[in-house]
């Protein structure tokens, strides 16, 4: 009888001879160029722009994999090495591995997603039956008999009537044998457009590893926020269709998935190697805090009246607060709620239960209590995420933003006054939550409510700041003042959400290390690159490319462009800027175009990313002037996570 290896690699070389019998799978992967590869996991430290990309041969496919598990099983016994978290740590062991092989540059993006797969495989196959999940691309054939012409692009919203399972074009499709193969193995299976909630499932704890097969920049859109050494998430890198496989139906996906690679990640095939799952149960924890259930409990731990709770549903739009459904009375108390407990990335609770549980874990404090004061960090946490979301609600209204967390704003749907209070009753709320916030001294309680009292005073200088610049015609900030308002309008809550999880840990967070410095540099990079971001759009919040230059607002791109343009390009930006407001939509995206080529040409993009690279730099040092490990390994991780290494302007001396 086969042992389970054995059995498992038969079984995947039956799949494979079916497939090829069927002429559903292509002999040989054909090496074309791809747009970007950036891990799902983090574009921070896998990103490979610079070199044109190209899927490497067969043969080349398995060197390269092999090297890569050579490289993670050794980190079972040493660790992580340090450098794979530095800048450009995975892209120089990628270049390492194509130079050993002598493989081409063009290789070096693919080999860097293998990497990150190989590094998770082991996971997979740990996770249990139905916690387990493969996104799976639609076959083109499939959607073209559904009068589709082409590929679809990759969606963060599911569109009406999008099937949640991947169509394929017939019972010899790669998409339905590695369906089958799936199911059979204990995985869920869903399509790629299904992306988000499938996000949001791992972070609520529907599922514990995901799989996902797609073109690179479609899995970077889905996963970019999503850092490398933290989430069980692979992936497998698919080429555009080319027509030059051997497939039942011509433009089959068989002609661009390595369904070989796919079924060993399954667990169909042999592998190894893997390290435990990092941040992820605290990532977890942090988002489950805003589940209704769980706001309410926390309402009665602090003798809050939950009335307004208990029928706010789960946060989805079905559950969405309609004017007619509300009594007056309870009406700010039931939109502040429902809002709170939307969703977002809850970035901010996460780092100061993170920040709390490593200075805890670092011994710098007693332990003596410490149950009850993980209790207090939960609480703690829960009011900086409330006075987040407090913020979110203003500067909708203040930028007239119309879309949040993929849906209207609050003064879309109930106007700027009903909105501006439920604000107000945000930081109110804030406020009450820290008050009744159970510490074991005074000083602590004090400490923490000077805390927040200093980051609400700075964000309101920060947005008042970029708000009168806005009304004084003719004011252009420089660089340096603008880098100041996005210190002051960004920094604090990095520097707050920090600073109280390490308070109630026993620590002054200044003799914790450089706190202020680190969160300064974070939330500058953040903004900065949030700017760059802007050219791109905003899927989720509706937001078209350009956007903050539509609307007027400050940035430090146009601070660059101010202090390196020439008088003649300059004037000619001032023009469509003034302009952009009064044509049609077509006209604004040519001029749109016209001014993301005037801004490339004066190197303004090339100039905003190296002040990115800059304040990470400058925070990284920061960070590794503190003493404590653990903690410092939590503001290593909050750079990744809030700073992405590279923004989609990035151009390198090979690109």
């Amino acid at each position: 009888m086969l042992d389970s290896s054995q059995s498992r690699s038969a079984k995947k070389k039956q799949i494979l001879d079916d497939l090829k019998n069927d002429g559903s799978i292509q002999s040989n992967m054909a090496s074309t160029g791809l747009s970007e590869s950036v891990s799902p996991q983090s574009r921070s430290l896998v990103d490979s722009r610079g070199y044109a990309q190209k899927i490497p041969n067969e043969k080349l496919r398995g060197q390269l994999r092999a090297m890569a598990t050579d490289a993670v099983a050794s980190w079972k016994t040493n660790g992580i090495p340090s450098s794979l978290r530095l800048t450009n740590g995975i892209k120089r062991l990628a270049e390492q591995l194509v130079v050993r092989t002598s493989a081409d540059s063009s290789h070096v993006g693919w080999t860097m997603v293998t990497v990150v797969s190989e590094f998770w495989r082991d996971q997979l196959s740990k996770t249990g039956p139905g916690k387990k999940l493969l996104l799976l691309p639609d076959c083109s054939v499939a959607l073209h008999v559904q009068n589709r012409k082409s590929m679809p692009e990759f969606s963060f919203e599911v569109s009406a009537g999008a099937s949640p399972h991947p169509r394929s074009c017939g019972p010899g499709c790669v998409v339905t044998v590695l369906e089958a193969a799936a199911i059979e193995s204990g995985w869920g299976v869903a399509s790629s457009s299904q992306a988000l909630s499938v996000i949001s499932g791992l972070l609520e704890g529907r599922f514990d590893a995901v799989l996902g097969v797609a073109k690179l920049e479609e899995l970077e859109k889905a996963f970019s926020m999503l850092p490398v050494f933290a989430f069980p998430i692979a992936a497998v890198p698919m080429d555009a269709v080319n027509g030059n496989g051997i497939s039942h139906s011509p433009g089959c996906l068989a002609d661009c998935i390595d369904a070989d690679w796919v079924l060993g990640l399954l667990g169909v095939g042999d592998g190894s190697s893997s390290p435990a799952c990092g941040y992820l149960p605290l990532l977890r924890e942090a988002s489950t805090l805003f589940l209704p259930k769980a706001i309410e409990e926390t309402f009665k731990t602090l003798g809050l009246d939950p009335t307004s709770i208990q029928s706010i549903g789960t946060g989805d739009k079905k559950s969405q607060v309609e004017s007619s459904q509300l009594c007056p009375l309870h009406a700010a108390d039931r939109l502040s709620i429902e809002f709170l407990s939307r969703g977002g990335k809850f970035l901010r609770p996460f780092i100061t239960l993170a920040s709390f549980d490593a200075v805890m874990l670092d011994g710098s404090s007693e332990t003596s209590g410490r149950a009850s004061l993980r209790e207090s960090a939960k609480i703690a946490a829960i009011a900086i995420e409330v006075f987040h979301k407090a913020s979110l609600v203003h500067d909708d209204i203040e930028d007239a933003d119309e879309m949040r967390y993929g849906r209207t704003s609050l003064h879309v749907d109930h106007g700027i006054p009903t909105a501006i209070n439920v604000g107000d009753y945000l930081l109110g709320l804030g406020y009450q939550i820290i008050s009744l916030l159970p510490t074991p001294d005074r000083a602590i309680s004090a400490d923490v409510l000077k805390i927040l009292s200093s980051a609400h005073v700075k964000l309101a200088r920060g947005q008042g700041a970029e708000l009168w610049w806005r009304k004084s015609a003719g004011k252009q900030l420089s660089v340096q003042e603008t880098l100041e308002m996005y210190s002051l309008k960004t920094s604090p809550a990095f520097e707050a959400a920090i600073g109280i999880g390490v308070r109630l840990a026993g620590v002054i967070p200044e003799e914790a290390g450089p706190i202020s410095r680190f969160a300064s540099h974070v939330g500058i990079a953040f903004q900065i690159l949030n700017d760059l971001k802007d050219w791109e759009g905003d899927l989720e919040n509706a937001r078209s490319s350009a956007g903050d230059f539509c609307g007027g607002r400050p940035t430090v791109l146009m601070a660059i462009a101010h202090e390196r343009m020439a008088p003649e390009p300059a004037e000619k930006l001032s023009q469509i800027v003034l302009g952009v407001g009064a044509h049609s939509q077509d006209s604004i995206d040519k001029k749109i175009e016209c001014a993301k080529q005037l801004l490339a040409d004066a190197g303004v993009f090339t100039a905003a990313e190296n002040l990115v690279i800059h304040h990470r730099q400058e925070a990284s040092a920061a960070a590794a002037l503190v003493t404590m490990p653990r903690f410092r390994e939590v503001l290593e991780f909050l750079i990744e996570i809030a700073v992405p290494r590279f923004s989609s302007f990035e151009r390198t001396k090979n690109g």
